[in-house]
């Protein structure tokens, strides 16, 4: 099972690197119990071979290209969606209503990926591959303005190292990495909430997230990247 996981970083704007060895970790006592009774998605609503119905592609016009990259398919014991990088890359969202982020801090799901980008690396421009994403997004300010948390399964960076770009609104943390765990069902567990607070330096609390998208992409380093998603549940501790 991957760690929940947090770090702090210094600076802003570019790119910022946190190594895993300065993350701290988490301040929940592992005596407490994690307690997932809110299904997100599971895709079991959804028939195999198709774009899952309550999803929506982030960028307008890239609807058919979505449609192209990822379908639900059978798995063992359900049903997963499927992502396979195409010729661009294209990330998928689900809208959650009523994400209480103090009911829910943390977020579970399961997550498989079967091709990693050929040396992807977050943290540079020219390799900027995931071979699988899980995002927690924010719709901050006005009109419109976004920043996330994406947990990626990363080729090159290890578990633990984290990111932050665009004046720190676009955070990463690594939650798998590397071939080591290549086609086999990981489950992630990670506090939202803690992550929210300490990566955005918020002071009095974060807003509640909007919802959560995928992604796999291949295009920086020209390769090909697969991977599976489901079993998205919120969580609280008891």
């Amino acid at each position: 099972m991957a760690v929940i996981a947090a770090g702090v970083l210094a600076g802003c704007g570019g790119t910022t690197v946190v190594p895993p060895s300065q993350a701290p970790q988490p301040s929940k006592s592992d005596t407490e119990k994690l307690v997932c009774d809110r299904k997100v998605e599971d895709f079991s609503d959804n028939q195999p071979g198709v774009f899952p119905s309550d999803w929506k592609v982030r960028d307008s016009g890239q609807e058919e290209l979505g449609a192209e990259t990822y379908e639900v398919v059978e798995v063992e014991g359900g049903r997963a969606l499927h992502g396979k990088w195409q010729k661009e890359t294209v990330t998928v969202g689900l809208v959650i209503e009523d994400w209480d982020i103090n009911r829910y801090p943390v977020l579970r799901y399961r997550w498989k990926a079967t091709q990693l980008p050929a040396g992807g690396d977050e943290t540079r421009d020219d390799l900027n591959d995931t071979g699988a994403a899980v995002y927690a997004i924010w719709k901050v300010g006005f009109p419109m303005y976004v920043r996330g948390i994406k947990y990626a399964w990363s080729t090159t960076l290890a578990e633990g190292t984290r990111t932050s770009k665009r004046m720190k609104h676009d955070q990463m943390l690594v939650m798998d990495s590397g071939e080591a765990h290549l086609g086999q069902w990981r489950t992630v567990e990670v506090d939202v909430q803690m992550h929210a607070l300490t990566f955005f330096e918020e002071k009095g609390g974060v807003g509640n997230p909007n919802g959560i998208a995928v992604m796999t992409d291949a295009d920086s380093t020209g390769s090909s990247a697969e991977a599976y998603f489901t079993d998205f549940e919120l969580c609280h501790y008891e």
